[in-house]
């Protein structure tokens, strides 16, 4: 007596396709972890360049409002001077400077000079 095929091989066939839903069931899961981990790469990549660009921004914002820094002005035109002795006549040979520093000249005590709060304009020469 024999047994028609699908009778004698259903059982087979049906572990084959039983096996192969677990195969690829685990590839799934398998590719969902993996995809997983990915992703929380790039959530901790993305949060750190986040902190990175608060903090340049924070830095920009800190520089924009800081006062500045005079004593570096006063090196790097210090140094311009020493390396032209021209440098800045310009100011001294104009006439209403030397107006100014001529003791002589009593209408001239006042210089006007226009600039920002704070620039240090003022200066006061007491005969």
């Amino acid at each position: 007596m024999w047994k028609n095929f699908d009778t004698h091989f259903k059982r087979l066939l049906d572990n084959l396709r039983r096996h192969r839903r677990d195969i690829e069931t685990q590839a799934s899961l398998a590719e969902i972890e993996r995809n997983h981990a990915l992703r929380e790469e790039q959530d901790k990549q993305f949060y750190a360049d986040e902190k990175r660009e608060r903090a340049k921004m924070s830095m920009a914002v800190i520089e924009k409002i800081s006062p500045a820094n005079f004593t570096l002005d006063r090196e790097t035109i210090s140094k311009s001077w020493r390396k032209d002795p021209g440098f800045g006549s310009w100011l001294l040979n104009h006439d209403q400077m030397k107006s100014w520093l001529d003791w002589g000249d009593i209408d001239a005590r006042v210089l006007w000079l226009k600039g920002i709060p704070g620039a240090g304009k003022v200066f006061f020469l007491l005969p």
